[in-house]
């Protein structure tokens, strides 16, 4: 199995933006119970999962640039997925930043633990649960135009259907077991 820059780049995106909204939930249930080991539980799975977002970026970008020469994807994109593509680019530049910020701020209410410094480590653990917590949609709202740039039935001019359309005959069709018969 030939795996590209595109594939992995699929594949890793959901680290960050499901991991990250994950781990908001034990920090900010560990903040407010005052938990020690839910509240680091939160920040080590917000340090992993957000620095995750610079494997998701360089394989994103080595995937744009080989699109760009006519490798990867190129081939099965339409008209409108290059300017898809261009425009979920700029926004993941935008939205990464503050998820880098978000994996920042964990590190270091984890370092100041480290340090015994435990008075600044709950105002930054706090940042860190916010900064989650908005990096989110964020995400979201990125992945939402990667999705369409190979899915045009995501695209927001594509008419919703009513009316079932014709499938082609033999699709669909399984023999008694449930299989599929082709």
């Amino acid at each position: 199995m030939d795996l590209s820059a595109a594939h992995l780049h699929v594949a890793l995106v959901h680290l960050p933006m499901i991991g990250v909204g994950a781990a908001a939930i034990p920090l900010i249930v560990g903040l407010i119970l005052k938990n020690r080991a839910c509240t680091d539980t939160g920040l080590w799975m917000l340090v992993v999962f957000g620095w995750s977002i610079a494997a998701v970026m360089s394989t994103g970008e080595t995937a744009k640039e080989l699109a760009e020469q006519g490798l990867g994807i190129a081939p099965y994109l339409d008209e409108a997925a290059w300017g898809i593509m261009d425009r979920h680019y700029d926004e993941a530049e935008v939205y990464a930043k503050l998820v880098y910020l978000t994996a920042a701020l964990a590190s270091i209410a984890i370092v100041l633990r480290w340090f015994k410094k435990v008075a600044w480590q709950k105002p930054v653990a706090w940042l860190a649960a916010v900064a989650a917590v908005v990096s989110v949609p964020g995400m979201v709202y990125v992945a939402m135009s990667g999705g369409q740039i190979r899915h045009p039935e995501f695209r927001p001019d594509r008419p919703v259907l009513t009316e079932p359309v014709a499938v082609p005959e033999g699709v669909g069709d399984v023999d008694e077991e449930g299989y599929d018969r082709d």
